[in-house]
């Protein structure tokens, strides 16, 4: 589901830009702390519909970390665009911080 809607998402954003879906575009520059807060607020929610369905909050954190190994395996074999080490765990803390902080929500009962 995740990966549906991201591919839904970029192939209409693509289509709307006039640009195919395999073309190589520059991506545009964006700070880190504004890339963590947005990636936060992804795990937030995603990451509690996926436990929410799979029943277990270690499934949901390991469908975030999968959704973020299966958009590196894209970005580095379909795209041709190598990714490095640290932008994937960076990829991947970031959600898990927001998976974490709902969980810290549950738990204190806010």
């Amino acid at each position: 589901m995740l990966l549906g809607t991201r591919f839904g998402v970029v192939g209409h954003a693509r289509a709307e830009a006039g640009v195919g879906l395999f073309a190589r575009v520059q991506p545009p520059p964006i700070s880190r702390p504004v890339a963590f807060l947005g990636l936060l607020l992804i795990g937030l929610s995603w990451g509690g519909l996926a436990s929410g369905f799979l029943r277990s909050a270690l499934l949901g954190g390991a469908a975030l970390v999968g959704a973020v190994a299966v958009e590196g395996l894209w970005r580095r074999f379909v795209l041709g665009r190598p990714v490095s080490p640290g932008d994937l765990v960076f990829a991947c803390v970031a959600p898990l911080s927001g998976f974490g902080l709902g969980l810290l929500l549950k738990a204190l009962q806010v």
